[in-house]
C-alpha cells in the first residue's frame, strides 16, 4: 500500500482508516504465517480466505475453529496498514472455554471464546503505540498489556483496560520454633563467662599473704 502524501500509511485524505483487505498474520506458537486477500475486487468476500484465517486463529490448546467476524479482521487489517505492513503476530485468537479458564487473568466471558478477539504484537512498534491507535479507531475493545509487550483488540463494546505487572509478594522469615518440651541451650558465651569467676576468686585466694 502505497500512503497519500503528508499522511499516515494507515489513513486516507479524510484521516478515515485504511483497509487494504489484505491481511499477514504469524501465530506465536507455531510460526505458521498466512498472507489473506479476503476480499475480491467486486466488493464480495472470499470465502476461502475468511476459512484461512478462521484456521489460523483456532484455540492453541483443542484446536477448534470459530469462524473471524469480517469486523474483526478489517480492524486487525487496518491496524497492521496503520503501521506500514509488517504483520501481526497473533499471540491468542479464538479460545474454548476450557482455555481460558486455565489462563491466569483472563476474563470469565471472555470475547476470545467467541472469536472475536485477538491480542497482538507488531515488529518494531511498541504496544503503547498500537494501544493509542486502536483507541483512535474505536471500533471495540482495547487492552493494554505494558509489561508483556501486547495489545488486545477485540469488537464488543468500546472500553479501555490496563493490566500491569502484578506486585511482587515479600517474603517474610519466620522464626524457628524449638520442639516443646527441650529446655533453651544456654548460650556458649554464657557458659564459659560462669565458669570463669570461681577461678578467679581461686587466683586472688592464693596471693594472700599468710
Amino acid at each position: 500500500m502505497q500512503a497519500e502524501e503528508g499522511k499516515l500509511s494507515g489513513e486516507t485524505s479524510d484521516n478515515r482508516p485504511y483497509v487494504s483487505y489484505n491481511s499477514t498474520l504469524t501465530r506465536q506458537d507455531t510460526g505458521e504465517k498466512l498472507n489473506a486477500r479476503y476480499r475480491n475486487k467486486d466488493g464480495t468476500y472470499n470465502q476461502t480466505e475468511l476459512d484461512k484465517v478462521t484456521r489460523l486463529m483456532r484455540c492453541s490448546l483443542t484446536g477448534r475453529e470459530m469462524p473471524v467476524p469480517v469486523k474483526l479482521l478489517e480492524l486487525l487489517d487496518a491496524v497492521e496498514d496503520r503501521f506500514g505492513k509488517k504483520g501481526l503476530i497473533l499471540l491468542s485468537g479464538y479460545r474454548t472455554p476450557k482455555l481460558n479458564g486455565q489462563l491466569p487473568g483472563a476474563a470469565k466471558n471472555s470475547l476470545h471464546m467467541l472469536g472475536w478477539a485477538a491480542d497482538i504484537k507488531i515488529p518494531g512498534y511498541s504496544s503503547t503505540a498500537v494501544k493509542k491507535y486502536g483507541l483512535k479507531l474505536g471500533a471495540g475493545g482495547v487492552g493494554y498489556y505494558p509489561t508483556k509487550g501486547f495489545t488486545h483488540l477485540d469488537v464488543g463494546k468500546v472500553r479501555y483496560w490496563v493490566v500491569k505487572k502484578p506486585p511482587r509478594k515479600r517474603y517474610v522469615r519466620r522464626a524457628r520454633q524449638r520442639p516443646s518440651g527441650k529446655a533453651k541451650k544456654p548460650r556458649l558465651g554464657a557458659r564459659r563467662r560462669k565458669s570463669a569467676r570461681p577461678q578467679r576468686k581461686n587466683r586472688l585466694n592464693l596471693c594472700k599473704e599468710p
